[in-house]
């Protein structure tokens, strides 16, 4: 900010509610935001806890640009059940956000409303699913069951042989794995 005066701020976590707080008049550091203020830059804090945040508006999406042709171009929803990544490689910003989780019990809402929409395929947003076993492990129990499919991107050193099983038999259909 201080090198770029025509930027006023940078969101660092879009899962954080630091720009509903500051529009709301809240002053001081927020969390995942860095702004200009006053003529000098505010640091942002370190997002910590859980991902906590309502199921996205999917509705106001063109839901049909959304197709992938590994899917026979069906329809394809997005989803996100954590934020950042716990590792820290070289080549790779991600690790810099730090890691949250979000709660797998907030997914079911987020779920009905793609199914809703008939997406019964996902992409999971997450930058490197698996890294938390047991969420992951959680987040295949609440996709089990939905008969949609899905694909994430993963660490090899991530995924063990339970975890591997419960994506398969929880839908996953295809994985993106990094060159760690």
């Amino acid at each position: 900010l201080s090198a770029r005066p025509w930027i006023t701020a940078v969101v660092t976590d879009f899962t954080t509610d630091s720009v509903a707080r500051l529009l709301s008049g809240e002053r001081g550091p927020l969390p995942a935001l860095w702004r200009r203020e006053g003529g000098r830059v505010v640091p942002g804090l370190p997002a910590r806890g859980p991902v906590r945040m309502p199921p996205p508006r999917h509705d106001l999406l063109d839901i049909d640009a959304y197709r992938m042709p590994l899917w026979g171009g069906e329809r394809v929803g997005t989803l996100l059940t954590d934020f950042g990544c716990p590792h820290r490689c070289r080549y790779c910003n991600s690790g810099s956000f730090g890691h949250r989780l979000r709660d797998p019990a907030e997914l079911d809402a987020e779920l009905d409303v793609l199914e809703r929409l008939g997406c019964r395929h996902l992409l999971l947003k997450d930058m490197s699913f698996g890294a938390a076993p047991a969420h992951a492990l959680a987040v295949c129990e609440r996709l089990a069951g939905r008969g949609l499919t899905w694909r994430a991107y993963v660490r090899a050193d991530d995924v063990t042989p339970e975890l591997a099983g419960a994506m398969a038999s929880s839908g996953c259909r295809l994985v993106q794995i990094g060159l760690e």
